[in-house]
């Protein structure tokens, strides 16, 4: 079994597309503490989603696991 994790694919379908956009948007400016915070957002660790999660994010938004 392969395990593979594509960072700001918070829902699991192999891409980084507008569904896991609106999530991450959600998140934008939470940090640990509060509801909205999606830990799976924080690229860096630092307890906040800020503008280095999105640029992490933008990177990565629009490609796709392929089998």
């Amino acid at each position: 079994m392969t395990f593979h994790r594509l960072f700001g694919d918070v829902n699991g379908d192999a891409a980084v597309n507008p569904l896991d956009y609106v999530k991450f948007r959600q998140s934008f400016g939470k940090a640990t503490g509060d509801m909205a915070y999606e830990p799976a957002f924080d690229f860096n660790n630092d307890g906040a989603i800020n503008p280095l999660d999105y640029v992490q994010f933008r990177s990565r938004f629009g490609k796709a696991f392929t089998y």
